[in-house]
């Protein structure tokens, strides 16, 4: 979690000069990451219920995002940013147990197994 809020205020001081906390679009995705980092610090036993209460921080952050996106194209960026961590704890093998909104920890239909991505670059 760490590492990912030190991602996030690279971003943020390369392309405005301040970091994450201090931008009203990125500090609440700054202070889940900050949170998180704490809670996976003193929480060895729970980490389930707090994989559980990631996942569902996110998807309301998600939602609430996704309203606003419709509204202010400035909110794209931010639903991007939380659909990112989304993505980046799949991937780091961080996912929900077989509570509500779950499907127990198997990876969803058509992402079964490793596969490699070919992504032709020009330069």
């Amino acid at each position: 979690m760490a590492a990912l809020h030190a991602l996030l205020d690279a971003g943020a001081l390369a392309t405005s000069g301040r970091p994450s906390a201090e931008l009203r679009a990125l500090a609440p995705l700054a202070a889940l990451l900050e949170g998180l980092a704490s809670e996976l610090g003193r929480e060895s036993g729970g980490a389930a219920a707090l994989v559980d209460a990631v996942a569902d921080a996110l998807d309301v952050e998600i939602a609430r995002w996704e309203a606003r996106a419709r509204e202010d194209a400035d909110a794209r960026a931010v639903l991007r940013a939380f659909l990112g961590v989304r993505e980046l704890l799949w991937e780091l093998g961080v996912r929900r147990g077989g509570g509500a909104g779950g499907n127990g920890g198997a990876p969803p239909a058509g992402r079964r197994g490793r596969r490699v991505q070919r992504v032709p670059v020009e330069g």
